[in-house]
């Protein structure tokens, strides 16, 4: 799936959210599913996205709870959980719990690109199965210059012993712009820049 998607991340001072998550996409690819745009953001619409499909099937907006069963479908991950910032603090998450399970072996390997972006790879392997393991080997892709994540990968253990890792989830990012200055009105359906009935 290709989505061009608008995140603004959440921010708190001393304890109180002073800016919401938000999330705008716009799914290009597969053409099932272009056209279709998505908005949520935290807090607002009791807390529900707005969506509508894309092409002739542009008829209403619908509006659901982000971890509902319409909006999961295809999805591993509700829309709550986009971004970058989350995507670090799971990874974090992640490195913390596993040390403590068992032995994870760290690879790093330098002069890798994600796009036109110089990367480096960390590569984490678990070499034992254990079912409190979410992955046997993660991809993660650092842009060197902006110190961020551009590429992960997890991949299961085989399914036969010797064989090919299964991919279990994949995200890059390319072309990713920084601080460009979203506003309320990149996370507003009735923005005129977007296709919603």
């Amino acid at each position: 799936v290709q989505i061009e998607f608008k995140i603004r991340t959440r921010r708190e001072s001393d304890g109180v959210l002073t800016r919401p998550l938000s999330a705008y996409l716009k799914f290009l690819e597969p053409k099932s599913v272009r056209g279709r745009e998505v908005i949520w953001t935290e807090g607002v619409n009791d807390n529900k996205l707005t969506g509508h499909e894309g092409g002739l099937l542009n008829l209403m907006r619908v509006e659901l709870e982000p971890t509902g069963m319409l909006a999961m479908v295809a999805n591993k991950y509700p829309i709550t959980e986009i971004g970058l910032a989350r995507l670090v603090e799971k990874l974090i998450e992640k490195g913390e719990r596993d040390r403590k399970i068992g032995t994870c072996e760290v690879q790093i390997v330098e002069d890798q690109h994600v796009g036109d972006r110089a990367c480096r790879l960390i590569q984490v392997t678990h070499p034992q199965k254990d079912p409190r393991f979410d992955f046997h080997i993660a991809q993660i892709f650092i842009d060197v210059e902006r110190m961020l994540p551009l590429r992960y990968a997890a991949f299961l253990w085989p399914a036969e012993p010797g064989g090919e890792p299964l991919l279990e989830e994949e995200y890059t990012y390319l072309n990713l712009k920084l601080n460009v200055g979203l506003t309320d009105t990149d996370f507003d359906p009735d923005n005129p820049d977007y296709n919603y009935p």
